[in-house]
């Protein structure tokens, strides 16, 4: 019931306010994103969609059957990582030194991440062209983390005493980030399924993985290492849960319900502006998010404005107190869309491939693996 408060406090803004143009309530999608996720979906037209609760007639607004697919722990999860992991009590620490969340700690560190790698890069471009490095045969090899940050340093000093050092490309190298921090995770894949999958999936038993794990100093003298590595753990499980939302809105379409076109996003983590670009980026859709805060009671407000008779019917008390407060649009970079292109047929992947892991310790035979050659030619293609 809290979700269908949140749908009515959110799915009637008006995008005119915000540049955009008016778009039909069904191709609106609300996300309710807190412990856990609800998405809602209205429809004119009921549409049976594997996995997904629903559709329910007059649920939400009269005249309108709703669809509820949703993810098990969104917000539960993301706290879960960080607390699991063991530097978290450096992180928690200096976040209270500096007076701020560590979800805000955190999406600060993976953009003095991106610069970083960013700079770093351009130096490294900049030596790897110098005349006294000019002769030597170096293969393409950019590093592929944060922490590979030290062997650049290690380049430039060897480059400086005239000694080659493999893996420089120059003409690579300045395009290493572009701009962007979703390319940290490009050897980091997660499932996000660790308290079972909800949609489309709607199997409680599944779990949640995690691919790209390395061995870090625990010593308090190098903590920087073991924040670097979980801030990348952090928005990996960020990337995951909207691969599956990306899943879940092409399930939907697959069985015929209009596409969405603009995700409206409320509750606690909405208010995370990497959990909400990452999303626009993934999926491909404009998110909008509220202009107050409580739009769980702006929906129970609505509801209660109509049936005093403020407004003649439901949609028009949603178009009278919906409000949004910001849009992220979609960015139009082709290299970032390839690049998540590629991270969800891995993600894709995993999930096959963790069902056929359980299949074989039941004793089943292994599930059909033809899909890895489609999957293998979209994912050895050079990401860079």
């Amino acid at each position: 019931i809290d979700a269908h408060a949140g749908a009515l406090g959110t799915l009637g803004a008006k995008m005119e306010d915000k540049g955009g143009r008016n778009i039909p309530l069904q191709r609106r999608l609300a996300m309710i994103c807190g412990t856990s996720t609800c998405h809602l979906l209205l429809s004119k037209q009921p549409h049976f969609v594997p996995g997904v609760w629903g559709p329910f007639c007059d649920a939400v607004v009269g005249g309108y059957w709703v669809l509820e697919p949703g993810q098990s722990a969104t917000g539960a999860l993301m706290e879960f990582i960080i607390k699991s992991h063991w530097a978290y009590p450096f992180v928690k620490t200096e976040a209270e030194v500096r007076n701020m969340s560590i979800f805000d700690l955190l999406n600060q560190h993976l953009h003095t991440m991106r610069d970083y790698r960013e700079s770093m890069g351009k130096v490294y471009s900049k030596i790897a062209s110098a005349p006294s490095l000019s002769g030597f045969e170096q293969p393409l090899a950019c590093a592929s983390s944060y922490q590979d940050a030290k062997r650049i340093k290690q380049a430039i000093k060897e480059a400086k005493q005239g000694r080659p050092s493999p893996g420089l490309k120059p003409t690579s190298l300045s395009k290493m980030w572009k701009g962007h921090i979703s390319f940290l995770t490009k050897d980091f894949h997660c499932l996000p399924d660790y308290y079972g999958n909800r949609c489309p999936y709607a199997d409680p038993s599944m779990r949640g993985v995690l691919t790209g794990l390395s061995v870090f100093n625990t010593n308090a003298k190098t903590k920087s290492s073991g924040i670097d590595e979980l801030a990348i753990r952090y928005l990996s499980v960020i990337q995951a849960l909207a691969y599956s939302t990306r899943q879940i809105l092409e399930n939907l379409e697959a069985a015929g319900v209009p596409p969405v076109e603009v995700l409206f996003m409320c509750g606690g983590v909405s208010k995370n502006p990497v959990f909400v670009s990452q999303h626009a980026e993934i999926t491909g859709r404009m998110v909008a998010t509220p202009r107050d805060d409580e739009t769980v009671l702006i929906g129970a407000a609505t509801a209660g404005a109509c049936a005093g008779g403020s407004f003649k019917d439901l949609e028009s008390a949603m178009k009278g107190m919906n409000h949004v407060g910001n849009v992220v649009q979609v960015d139009p970079s082709p290299a970032l869309a390839l690049y998540h292109e590629r991270k969800y047929q891995v993600f894709l992947r995993l999930y096959r491939d963790h069902m056929a892991y359980r299949d074989v310790m039941k004793g089943a035979p292994p599930q059909d693996t033809s899909h890895t050659d489609t999957c293998r030619q979209a994912v050895n293609c050079s990401v860079m």
